[in-house]
């Protein structure tokens, strides 16, 4: 069975299931007070048609990640430019199938990383809408008013300034933001927790 194949046939069964619920709300209408609060009846056919909504989605949001992919799949890949020669490059590599690899100038580690942990770091990337996020937050941008009146827009990079760059990649689809030390903080956060984490991991090797 092909994939479209089972996406109809996984949404008209939600339908099915939609047109089922008001047909027994209709029911349950007629039922004294103190059975089933009627009053609550808004509130079961808001839930249930939102369930049947996004049965009929592949994605999260128009440029999401697919609302199910198989973890060996996955792969989260961070990256810090210093913005100095002195100091070297930081590379992380996390992946779905249990490892993660430390890169850092000339010096490279692998250890183990349990798909509960990669878990874990994916949810907090959700929590913080991460796919959502533009992918370019270096730039930093600024308006001045020209002889003519004019409102004209000009922006600013830093080349020799340190960055952060982090992807997420899963079969065919890919989200990358890059920021420096302005943030977004919440995201540098998360980035911090996972280099300090593998870090140790490491050094206890």
């Amino acid at each position: 069975m092909t994939s479209d194949s089972a996406g109809i046939i996984f949404r008209a069964a939600a339908l099915r299931r939609f047109r089922s619920l008001v047909f027994l709300a209709y029911r349950v209408r007629s039922l004294p007070h103190w059975i089933f609060p009627v009053r609550l009846l808004p509130v079961f056919i808001l839930f249930f048609a939102g369930s049947a909504s996004m049965a009929g989605e592949r994605t999260l949001g128009p440029d999401g990640p697919p609302l199910a992919y198989p973890i060996q799949e996955v792969n989260l890949h961070l990256t810090r430019q210093p913005g100095k020669a002195a100091f070297p490059v930081r590379r992380l590599s996390l992946s779905g199938k249990g490892t993660a690899a430390f890169e850092q100038g000339e010096e490279f580690l692998q250890v183990s990383y349990s798909t509960s942990a990669l878990v874990a770091l994916l949810n907090e990337l959700y929590r913080i809408r991460f796919f959502e996020l533009p992918s370019q937050y270096t730039a930093r941008y600024s308006v001045f008013l020209k002889d003519d009146g004019m409102i004209a827009t000009s922006a600013l990079r830093m080349m020799d300034a340190g960055s952060t760059r982090i992807c997420f990649a899963v079969t065919g689809y890919e989200k990358c933001v890059t920021y420096g030390r302005d943030g977004p903080y919440d995201l540098e956060n998360i980035v911090n927790g996972v280099f300090d984490d593998l870090e140790k991991r490491a050094v206890g090797k």
